[in-house]
């Protein structure tokens, strides 16, 4: 597993140390041990990293790009950690909040944090999106909502300059979710569509940051 992780972050061209390693191998152990009981993810465990470990990580470059000083990001709907956990790992110097309303798993990212070793630099939110108040830089969620309910549910969390990085599996309908999006909230985000290569996962996978104007 190390040895997969390693080659495929340097395709990738993200940093990382043999500590980084371990701690996604430890994340990935944990939702193993968890997954018969807590349901955390249907796909078989050796296609765990490709489809979600490396695809988390998929936006590394982008909120490496739009990071400045005391950067913030909220993983919506965090569920066994995706993309919020390795994407934490990687970027230490990033605070990132796990926002998760179901009781099971918000347990269970506690105990992750705890065996990553972030839980001294990554938060989590035990409730419903709707009532958190805090206020953060990027707003992240790999989830298969239309880019209109994300910009929704995402509006109310993210500072003045702030912005969504949402996570799409193809452009099939993205047109018509830009489409919608411009037409419920007109002019009110700028998006922007980045194409990107997550090494042994076949099929297109896209970004979609949406700025506000």
């Amino acid at each position: 597993m190390a040895d997969i992780l390693r080659s495929s972050l340097k395709q990738m061209d993200i940093p990382f140390t043999d500590a980084m390693i371990g701690q996604l191998e430890r994340h990935l152990e944990e939702i193993r041990l968890f997954n018969p009981s807590y349901k955390l993810v249907s796909d078989p465990y050796n296609t765990w990293i490709t489809r979600h470990v490396l695809d988390s990580l998929s936006g590394y470059h982008v909120i490496r790009d739009e990071a400045r000083q005391d950067f913030s990001v909220a993983d919506l709907g965090s569920g066994a950690g995706f993309p919020g956990v390795p994407l934490a790992i990687m970027m230490p110097d990033i605070r990132f909040t796990l926002v998760e309303r179901m009781g099971r798993r918000a347990g269970f990212l506690k105990n992750v944090l705890a065996t990553t070793g972030l839980y001294n630099r990554t938060s989590l939110i035990s409730s419903d999106v709707r009532q958190v108040n805090e206020k953060f830089d990027m707003v992240v969620m790999r989830a298969f909502h239309p880019l209109y309910d994300i910009a929704a549910i995402s509006s109310a969390l993210l500072t003045p300059n702030g912005s969504i990085l949402a996570y799409k599996a193809t452009d099939a309908y993205l047109n018509d979710e830009l489409d919608e999006l411009e037409r419920r909230l007109p002019g009110k985000f700028k998006a922007q569509i980045i194409e990107v290569a997550v090494p042994g996962l076949k099929g297109q996978r896209k970004l979609c940051l949406l700025k506000f104007r």
